[in-house]
C-alpha cells in the first residue's frame, strides 16, 4: 500500500526522488520504502515535508499512521484467516474422529 499524498505531493510538484531524499537527508531508496509504507515516516521527516510542499507537516503524518494502521490491519486479518482456517482443519479432525468412535460403540 502507498502512501497517496506524499506520492501526490511529490508528482504535483515535480519533484524527483532523489530531490526529496535529500531535502530529508536520506537515501532514495529509504525514500521510497517511506512512500510504499515499508518504513514508518518520523514526525521531524513530516515536518520536513510540510516546509517543502508549504503545507502542515501533520498532513503527512497523519496520513502515515493512517497507512500503518490500515497495514496492520491488513496483517492480523490474514493472519487471523489462517489461525481460522487451521481451527477448522482440527476441528473437522475431531468430528470425524467422534463419528468413527460413535460408530464403534
Amino acid at each position: 500500500m502507498k502512501n497517496i499524498l506524499m506520492i501526490y505531493c511529490r508528482q504535483a510538484f515535480n519533484h524527483s526522488l532523489k530531490t526529496i531524499a535529500a531535502h530529508l537527508g536520506i537515501s532514495v531508496r529509504q525514500y521510497k520504502e517511506l512512500e510504499t509504507g515499508k518504513i514508518l515516516l518520523t514526525k521531524e521527516d513530516a515536518r520536513q515535508l510540510g516546509k517543502l510542499f508549504k503545507v502542515n507537516g501533520n498532513y503527512f503524518y497523519d496520513a502515515a499512521m493512517q497507512l500503518e494502521l490500515l497495514l496492520t490491519q491488513r496483517e492480523m486479518i490474514i493472519s487471523l484467516k489462517d489461525k481460522n482456517k487451521q481451527l477448522e482443519e482440527q476441528l473437522k479432525k475431531q468430528n470425524g474422529k467422534a463419528h468413527i468412535d460413535r460408530q464403534r460403540k
